[in-house]
């Protein structure tokens, strides 16, 4: 009998861990969105408060400005580092 219940539960490990990889994905998918979401908002608020008591002939200069600073600060990647576009150079 014990080897029948091993047998019958053999779908378990392989469940299991199709699970946890799905639960794993999920979870980077969901903090990839969030950390967009964010780093957007920053983006928008920076950009109001840029262009906060500005004339209209202005605001093109200013918006040409901010996004000339987000090109030069390199946002670090996934695990904190940078790609070869952003700045890291390949040893």
């Amino acid at each position: 009998m014990p080897a029948n219940l091993l047998t019958e539960a053999t779908w378990l490990i392989p469940a299991t861990a199709l699970t946890a990889t799905a639960i794993t994905a999920l979870t980077r998918a969901a903090l990839s969105l969030c950390q967009t979401v964010v780093q957007e908002r920053s983006r928008t608020t920076r950009l109001t408060t840029a262009l906060k008591d500005s004339t209209p002939d202005q605001r093109p200069e200013i918006i040409r400005a901010c996004g000339h600073l987000e090109t030069l600060h390199p946002k670090p990647t996934r695990c904190g580092q940078l790609t070869k576009r952003q700045g890291h150079r390949s040893s």
